[in-house]
């Protein structure tokens, strides 16, 4: 790709000449920026075409090569109909309205499986580099050292324990703000470690102490780092000694030192404090905070973590989040605050028995509800679960302040639709309960008699012959059978009446045989297998709009192609995959070039969320057409994620989907479908800040 004056890009045309590399991707690491903002020149990511020859008559995916050879997982019920049977509930409370479960909500009160692992997680290379570390000569050059009674203090006098507060940074600082920050630090510190009194709690002092380092320039992070080295040195107090190892442990979770010679003076500390101690519940933390240091600095968090994450941290505990399916029922994961998304799926994988070379298939799905809409969206499987967590406790917090509630969930859903043979219950079960909810939510337009159809075989699956269950789950909640955007068509009576009727039809039906109709009968519908992003068309960029696309339009991606909709969700046009000649993206921008007699190229550029999502979405469509194998489609995105990482978005990005005016919110909540949600637990606040010279 090479930029020009005009702020288009050139296309190489040649890229079908080598069918077996042309998926290999081309990377502009420049970034350009106009203004200060992102712009069409910065489309950093160019991905060459599909193959135009790699399809069969019907436009069907080829299947994967290697599937045949691996264990096939067959079943008469699938596992995701029993979640039960499967998870061990470990809960003594209702999870339906938290996220992060509160300290006390869960029976097993082990430690994080890291306060055993230290030094196995550490490569040899790694160990080569801290065993160097001289304390002396790594700190000599780099502390403000200052004279004191007419001789100069030396490291050791420096670095060790001390009651009062700083006088001046550790580090020479080039700015007078880095100083009165680093100054800040120390008097968090210190109140966390209880040797400063404050009416503050010690978490609210651990959250400021990480937020002051991420807003304050690269040479924080060190001054930080050796400030809770300085206070684990000859301290005798026993309590205040272990608040500063899970001082450490918190910030250890957040970010590293930015000097690379700090970072591994650190890790050399932890390692000879191993060797060299007998204390159980120091060794615990030593091994924790080493862990977590050797994950952040692959993973180093965007967002300092929420309160309840800092309660789990303060107390080496794993983190449990409850993820959901869309038949209702859920399941706990740990999670550390260095898990991301991908890690996420293959313990949800684990948990299921399905294989986790799959999970490149699936995608965690956030789903938001509020009192404007419903907020959906594909979480890029490279972020960090706590950061998703922390904003989710920002928006709660703003809607607090309005008196509104907010509500999210994480859910499992298929990103990519794959091949797979109708014996396979659970693939058949997932697809299911996801169009399901899909249907249910009023994302489809379906005539009555559809409706009653799918309700009919919804209430088969559920109670198979059991006509009385079925009328008495009907009658109480007839609103989880007929979509939101429809029960105002006709009466309740009405609704229970004619989907009653339709029933008997069908009950005779095996459960596997109902979701297998109910998908049949969808099949047709242009929104059946597509994910829908919400984007603007840039007509000014844009080689033209020969296709009428409006500006407001819905970019949807299936299994052969892109439609585009207008807002409405009515079709516009639909793009094969085979027509498509490039796609590029950037932060906020996605571009198709396509071919036109293969001679001239069409560019259409959409400003749009969630792109690294949708470039997930295309390159493995692309893989998938191709015939590429399940470990060649890994090895592509994990290779791509190394060079294309940075477009993550600190914001939530999602496709909004507008409720029924009649559709009464106060029922999606209260009810435990799996269209309800839950809320962030709202913890008491304490915010009283008795901190001098605090820093805005």
């Amino acid at each position: 790709m090479n930029e020009n004056n005009d702020d288009e890009f050139e296309i190489n045309t040649d890229l079908n000449k080598d069918k077996n590399t042309n998926f290999k991707s081309t990377i502009n690491d420049d970034k350009i920026f106009l203004n200060g903002e992102y712009t069409l020149s910065n489309t950093n990511y160019i991905q060459s075409s599909f193959p135009l020859n790699q399809t069969n008559g019907n436009n069907e995916i080829n299947d994967f090569s290697d599937l045949n050879n691996m264990p096939i997982r067959i079943r008469e019920k699938s596992i995701i109909d029993n979640l039960n049977e499967k998870i061990e509930n470990k809960l003594n409370a209702n999870i339906q309205y938290m996220s992060i479960l509160t300290l006390g909500t869960v029976k097993d009160n082990s430690l994080s499986k890291d306060c055993d692992l230290g030094l196995s997680i550490v490569s040899s290379g790694l160990l080569s580099q801290f065993m160097k570390i001289d304390a002396n000569m790594v700190l000599f050059p780099i502390l403000n050292i200052r004279k004191s009674c007419f001789r100069q203090l030396s490291v050791e006098q420096i670095m060790t324990w001390q009651k009062s507060e700083l006088k001046d940074p550790l580090l020479k600082m080039e700015s007078e703000i880095d100083k009165e920050i680093s100054l800040q630090l120390f008097r968090n510190l210190l109140s966390y470690m209880k040797d400063r009194y404050s009416r503050k709690g010690p978490i609210s002092h651990a959250s400021k102490f990480v937020k002051l380092v991420k807003s304050g320039n690269p040479i924080i992070k060190d001054e930080a780092y050796l400030q809770v080295y300085k206070q684990l040195h000859n301290n005798k107090k026993r309590e205040s000694l272990m608040r500063a190892w899970k001082f450490l442990a918190i910030i250890s979770c957040c970010f590293i030192p930015n000097n690379e010679n700090i970072y591994h003076l650190i890790l050399n500390f932890l390692f000879f404090e191993l060797q060299n101690t007998n204390d159980q519940p120091i060794k615990k933390h030593v091994n924790y905070i080493f862990v977590h240091m050797v994950q952040t600095e692959k993973h180093e968090r965007k967002n300092t973590p929420c309160y309840e994450e800092l309660q789990y941290i303060e107390y080496l505990r794993p983190i449990p989040i409850p993820i959901y399916f869309f038949n209702g029922k859920q399941a706990i994961i740990n999670i550390e605050p260095y898990t991301t998304f991908r890690e996420l799926k293959t313990e949800i994988m684990n948990i299921l028995d399905f294989s986790t070379q799959r999970a490149i298939f699936y995608s965690i799905y956030e789903i938001c509800y509020n009192k404007t809409g419903t907020e959906e969206r594909f979480i890029d499987d490279n972020e960090i679960v706590g950061d998703v967590l922390t904003l989710w406790k920002s928006d709660i917090e703003k809607s607090k302040l309005k008196k509104e509630l907010i509500i999210f969930r994480f859910y499992l859903k298929l990103l990519i639709y794959y091949q797979y043979d109708e014996t396979n219950v659970d693939n058949i079960s997932i697809l299911y309960y996801q169009t399901l909810y899909d249907v249910i939510s009023g994302k489809y337009q379906l005539s009555e008699s559809q409706i009653l159809t799918l309700a009919a075989l919804e209430l088969v699956n559920e109670f198979e012959s059991d006509i009385e269950n079925a009328y008495i789950s009907l009658k109480e909640s007839y609103e989880n059978y007929v979509p939101g955007n429809c029960t105002s068509l006709m009466t309740k009576d009405q609704w229970i009446e004619k989907i009653i009727e339709l029933y008997s039809n069908f009950s005779s039906f095996p459960k596997n045989n109902c979701k297998m109709e109910y998908l049949k009968l969808l099949e047709a519908h242009s929104l059946f297998k597509i994910h829908q992003f919400e984007s603007k068309f840039d007509y000014e960029k844009s080689s033209d709009n020969d296709d009428l696309i409006p500006e407001n339009c819905i970019l949807g991606f299936q299994p052969d192609g892109i439609v585009i909709f207008d807002s409405k969700r009515e079709k516009v046009v639909f793009y094969e995959y085979v027509t498509i000649k490039n796609w590029g993206i950037s932060d906020k921008v996605f571009v198709i070039i396509l071919t036109l007699d293969n001679i001239k190229l069409r560019k259409l550029y959409f400003y749009t969320g969630q792109t690294n999502v949708i470039q997930t979405i295309m390159e493995m469509y692309a893989c998938i057409i191709a015939g590429k194998s399940l470990n060649e489609m890994k090895t592509i995105i994990e290779e791509r994620d190394k060079k294309f990482n940075k477009n993550i978005s600190t914001k939530r990005n999602a496709t909004k989907f507008t409720r029924d005016a009649e559709y009464d919110f106060s029922y999606k909540i209260n009810n435990l479908s799996a269209r309800s949600s839950f809320v962030f637990p709202i913890l008491p606040n304490d915010s009283n800040d008795d901190d001098k010279n605090t820093i805005n």
